[in-house]
């Protein structure tokens, strides 16, 4: 018996129920944040580290050049609220 992809799909769960409790702190940009920043990784890497908000800025800008989709005033409002 194979248990590999068990072992796989459990994790997977078990990374999407942590993921799933992530509450992010009620804020202007809050929902630019779990819809941007969501859409490539979990909320827990968006906002495991602490940053200033000129760090945050080059964190956005390099998530931006990997794909990251947002207009200018909601990427300032990311920048902002983070």
């Amino acid at each position: 018996m194979n248990v590999v992809p068990t072992i796989i799909a459990l994790c997977a769960l078990s990374v999407g129920l942590a993921q799933a409790q992530i509450k992010l702190p009620d804020g202007d940009g809050k929902d630019l944040v779990d819809k941007i920043c969501s859409a490539c990784h979990g909320l827990d890497t968006a906002i495991a580290d602490k940053h200033t908000e000129k760090e945050w800025r080059s964190v956005v800008d390099t998530m931006v050049n990997r794909g990251a989709e947002g207009t200018d005033e909601e990427l300032d409002k990311v920048v902002k609220y983070l």
